[in-house]
């Protein structure tokens, strides 16, 4: 066997391992836009509110019926402005599909973990799954 048909076998192989089964129901566009782009800013008047030393950003997806986040992006220091992209690989569920109209929310905090802290920066904003070019404001003081 040549050398070419050695590297065609290969590449069928890592073709066919790398594609997964689409789940009932959903067309290939959806599965494609599981994901939104874009930058989370401060606001001007909060901007000297910035916390101290380590600080967490954290962006969420949701369903604006079901409040439990679908998909979760935990950034350790981050530079603000942050552009990101939350996608099906940030789901905490599984089973739930990132499409149709979600509220997407971010948080700056000196806690990683999920609830809100005295301090906290936040914004958020109605999305459509696959927008490219969300911009967040982090505009409101948690007290």
């Amino acid at each position: 066997m040549g050398r070419n048909a050695l590297s065609i076998i290969l590449i069928v192989i890592v073709l066919s391992l790398g594609c997964q089964k689409l789940p009932p129901g959903v067309d290939i566009e959806q599965y494609r836009n599981q994901f939104v782009e874009g930058v989370v800013v401060v606001d001007e008047n909060l901007k000297d509110k910035i916390p101290e030393g380590k600080k967490y950003l954290i962006i969420s997806l949701s369903d604006p019926n079901i409040p439990m986040p679908i998909a979760v992006l935990n950034v350790e220091d981050p530079e603000l402005p942050y552009k990101f992209r939350i996608s099906e690989k940030h789901k905490i569920d599984e089973t739930r599909m990132i499409r149709g109209m979600l509220i997407l929310k971010a948080r700056l905090s000196k806690s990683k973990f999920a609830e809100s802290q005295e301090g906290d920066l936040v914004g958020q904003v109605n999305v459509i799954a696959g927008t490219k070019g969300v911009r967040v404001v982090l505009n409101q003081i948690i007290r």
